[in-house]
């Protein structure tokens, strides 16, 4: 049972945040890895 549920859920899994990296993606359209530059790191 277990080596069909594996392979399912994964699929789910991916598609959910497949699905949320779309409409984010629309939904924040001018938002780019430049304005990222305030998010704090921590110091090497």
């Amino acid at each position: 049972m277990h080596l069909y549920v594996t392979p399912i859920v994964l699929l789910v899994v991916s598609n959910v945040f497949m699905t949320m990296a779309w409409y984010g993606h629309l939904k924040f359209k001018d938002a780019s890895i430049r304005n990222f530059h305030s998010i704090p790191r921590p110091l090497k």
